[in-house]
């Protein structure tokens, strides 16, 4: 998906707004440019509804910026890559000159034109290029220019799922499959106190470190004997990965083995990419 637009997003936009309104706008410096007339939002209603229509983003920043006539700001193509991977806009201006809204471009030519309307929330990829249509802002006070933003970043594994071909729907249907059990094994605990199952806050349920582990360190097995482990079964996938599973050249067992150092408490995670189509074997 390039780009998208919505129409009444907020159900009581005229609240929302008053809301808004009545909160502190601030400068924000980002290095040497200062961010001006910005109020910083978290778990609003717009988020809310950005993390329903992209299940696969999560929220990385949410503000709103209150811009009056002659409050300069850079007005210039530009993109967003590195705040987000998903750019959203709301207008939440009543009244506004003709024209105003956000131009993206190929290139240097426009290649879809956005015109604002009141509660009107707009989202395209932050690497495509764009431009507010109208150079100055407008407005004073209540009256002032007022955009909420929100940019998102994909979270790794729905970007591997991309990589893949592959939804989040297909894989819990070839996981639950019986041919993957069959091949894959039943899933069974191992006499092992080394990590405990808990909820993880990446994905349902996790596998947690009960010890300490060194870089090298062997965690437990991921399959013994035809059967999937807890950890086999429920270690879940980070780019930057703690851990990885490793097969015995023995035998069709692996093992999981710590690649960094992992302390009491932490999650153990490993990338998915290692073991989609290659296998490693411990030395």
């Amino acid at each position: 998906m390039i780009s998208v637009s919505f129409d009444g997003v907020i159900n009581n936009p005229d609240q929302y707004v008053s809301e808004i309104l009545q909160g502190e706008f601030t400068d924000v410096p980002d290095g040497d440019n200062v961010f001006k007339g910005i109020q910083l939002r978290s778990n609003d209603e717009l988020q809310k509804f950005a993390e329903q229509v992209f299940p696969g983003y999560k929220v990385a920043y949410n503000f709103v910026r209150q811009s009056p006539l002659n409050q300069t700001e850079p007005n210039f193509i530009h993109t967003d890559e590195m705040m987000g991977d998903k750019t959203i806009l709301l207008y939440l201006n009543k009244t506004f000159p003709e024209g105003d809204g956000t131009t993206l471009y190929k290139g240097d030519n426009p290649m879809c034109v956005f015109h604002a309307e009141y509660n009107r929330m707009i989202s395209f990829d932050s690497k495509i290029p764009h431009s507010r249509n109208i150079y100055e802002n407008y407005g004073e006070g209540e009256s002032s220019r007022l955009v909420q933003v929100i940019f998102m970043k994909q979270d790794d594994f729905s970007l591997l799922l991309d990589e893949f071909g592959l939804t989040d729907n297909e894989v819990r249907k070839i996981i639950e499959s019986d041919d993957f059990i069959k091949k894959a094994g039943v899933v069974k605990p191992e006499a092992t106190t080394n990590y405990k199952v808990d909820k993880s806050s990446i994905q349902g349920v996790g596998v947690f470190a009960t010890k300490n582990f060194m870089p090298g360190d062997e965690i437990g097995y991921g399959t013994l004997d035809g059967t999937r482990t807890y950890a086999g079964r429920y270690t879940n996938h980070a780019k930057d990965n703690n851990a990885k599973f490793y097969f015995l050249k023995e035998s069709e067992n692996s093992k999981l083995i710590a690649e960094k150092e992992i302390k009491e408490g932490d999650e153990i995670v490993v990338n998915y990419r290692h073991h989609a189509f290659t296998k490693s074997y411990l030395s």
